[in-house]
């Protein structure tokens, strides 16, 4: 595959993972119509954002933390213009972060008081803030805070990502 590639570039890129943004947007989708059958079904969702968009919302900070990381790590912010944008984006990002974690006290019951317990956040900057997912608990935590099926649904999207 990759020789033919290599002679003829029309043809697929075998580097280019195409399948993947397909899977993961089918998952999106099933998990979304799901919410809407049961929602029809008088399965009413605690929260105006679903379980889905929820776990979907942490995975994009998720990205947007690692893109801020990546860029500080390529970048030499010599200008002004470039220290301003860093601080705009942290700004959007601790936004978006705030938002979440009041969802997330939705969907994972008891997580605030177990945070205060557990971590100490206050002085990070907003793409160094663990966003913690129902994954990175421990399985009693998760047993015990997560509700709404997110662990299966950062499960199913997690794997569609790969």
């Amino acid at each position: 595959m990759v020789e033919d590639w290599e002679r003829d570039k029309s043809l697929l890129n075998p580097y280019i993972n195409v399948k993947n943004d397909l899977i993961e947007a089918q998952v999106r989708t099933q998990l979304i119509d799901d919410e809407k059958s049961a929602a029809a079904s008088g399965n009413a969702h605690p929260h105006e954002t679903t379980p889905s968009r929820f776990i979907i919302l942490a995975l994009m900070l998720e990205e947007s933390q690692r893109c801020v990381k990546l860029d500080l790590a390529n970048r030499f912010l010599a200008k002004d213009s470039q220290r301003v944008t860093l601080q705009q984006w942290r700004m959007v990002l601790q936004h978006q972060i705030e938002r979440l974690h009041s969802i997330q006290s939705v969907y994972m019951v008891g997580i605030e008081s177990w945070l205060a317990e557990v971590v100490n956040e206050s002085l990070e900057e907003p793409e160094d803030i663990n966003l913690w997912f129902p994954s990175s608990l421990s399985r009693i935590c998760r047993t015990e805070m997560c509700r709404n099926d997110i662990t299966d649904i950062e499960a199913k999207l997690r794997e569609s990502q790969c």
